[in-house]
């Protein structure tokens, strides 16, 4: 029976590690399309992957929802400069996966007169939230990090 019991738990154990990998290369697909589209200025795919009421509290220690994202892509208020998400953690706990790192800003693709925050290494953390099977980002925070 006691084997019984620990070949039940170790494949739990088992289903449970391929599903959080399985998750977490989801997410990390994710992340780097939202870059990807971020940089483009595609907003219909960013639309798509923040929640209705997703808020960011941006380098600028401003929190902004979806609507005030929108305007600063449209007048060019943001990704003036692009730059590289580098994850360094992820974790999934049932259907809430957060993400930690940094982006690396590549300065030589700084437009003109762009302010020195938009050039700042940031540290970021990423919030999705799995509902109906699909994920989708519902909240960031974004710090500058002073050279």
């Amino acid at each position: 029976m006691e084997a019984i019991i620990t070949l039940f738990l170790l494949s739990r154990i088992t289903l449970s590690i391929f599903a959080q990998s399985s998750d977490e290369q989801i997410i990390r697909n994710l992340e780097a399309a939202g870059t990807a589209a971020f940089l483009k200025t595609d907003t219909i795919f960013l639309k798509k992957m923040w929640h209705p009421d997703y808020v960011v509290r941006n380098p600028f220690n401003k929190i902004v929802g979806v609507k005030e994202i929108m305007t600063l892509i449209k007048v060019m208020k943001i990704t003036q400069v692009e730059f590289e998400s580098i994850i360094d953690k992820i974790t999934i706990n049932e259907d809430i996966a957060t993400v930690m790192g940094h982006d690396e800003p590549n300065v030589k693709t700084a437009k003109d007169g762009v302010d020195n925050e938009v050039k700042n290494q940031r540290i970021f953390t990423n919030i999705w939230r799995r509902q109906n099977g699909n994920w989708q980002m519902i909240a960031r925070q974004a710090t500058n990090v002073n050279p």
